[in-house]
């Protein structure tokens, strides 16, 4: 939208930026930025550190959001490559909570790195087989996160006692997305549960009182769930 502002960052080995500061979306620049995606070439080497720390020195203050698409199609093999150092850097950089959304491409992608930096970054992980196709597969992820609903998600339960509840970062709500949590509880209820947010920069509270709490058969599939969240933690 022409409200919006961009920037595109190429790496490989290296890092090389279309702008360093963001931009605004007009047909200049949207034309300058097709041509910099056409020369862009592959000469080997993946320097995911250096690309998203680049990014991130380009976000700016103010009420609206914050997002960078991080596509890749291998291993962190220049620069930084320890997974908890690159971790480390992002989160000391990431001081105005940029949401980012990873797209994995191919076979030979690092899935316990990209899922850790788009968790932790109120984000989620795309993951496309060489085969498929990857401008379908963005195509139909930025339909979503084009229409933000709710940011900055707290939910509180009050009537019992809650622990290791899974995701421990809560990501954003999007039209159409949803969001599960799962852990474990102490107490008979019943429940008040307070869903709380922004809404741009205006708080937002959702509250469902007196939930009863059920204890069925139906429900044996609950700890498995819990304990997959859990391992992938």
């Amino acid at each position: 939208d022409e409200k919006d502002k961009f920037s595109l960052v190429d790496f490989d080995d290296g890092v090389s930026l279309f702008s360093p500061n963001l931009i605004t979306v007009n047909p200049e620049n949207r034309e300058k930025a097709l041509r910099f995606v056409d020369e862009i070439e592959d000469s080997g080497g993946t320097n995911i550190n250096e690309a998203l720390l680049q990014a991130l020195k380009m976000i700016e203050p103010g009420e609206r959001p914050n997002y960078i698409l991080f596509l890749t199609d291998g291993l962190p093999t220049a620069g930084v490559t320890r997974t908890e150092d690159i971790l480390r850097n992002i989160r000391n950089a990431n001081q105005l909570k940029a949401r980012i959304f990873v797209f994995g491409v191919g076979y030979d992608v690092n899935t316990e790195l990209l899922d850790k930096i788009s968790s932790e970054n109120r984000g989620t992980s795309v993951y496309v087989d060489e085969d498929e196709n990857l401008e379908v597969a963005i195509s139909n992820y930025y339909e979503k996160i084009s229409s933000p609903l709710l940011s900055d998600l707290k939910v509180n339960f009050k009537g019992i006692k809650t622990r290791e509840v899974y995701p421990r970062i809560l990501p954003d709500l999007f039209k159409g997305s949803q969001l599960i949590l799962v852990g474990k509880y102490r107490g008979s209820g019943p429940v008040t549960i307070t869903l709380s947010g922004k809404v741009g920069k205006k708080e937002k509270k959702f509250v469902l009182k007196g939930q009863r709490l059920l204890k069925e058969k139906t429900y044996n599939f609950l700890p498995r769930l819990w304990a997959t969240r859990r391992v992938g933690y």
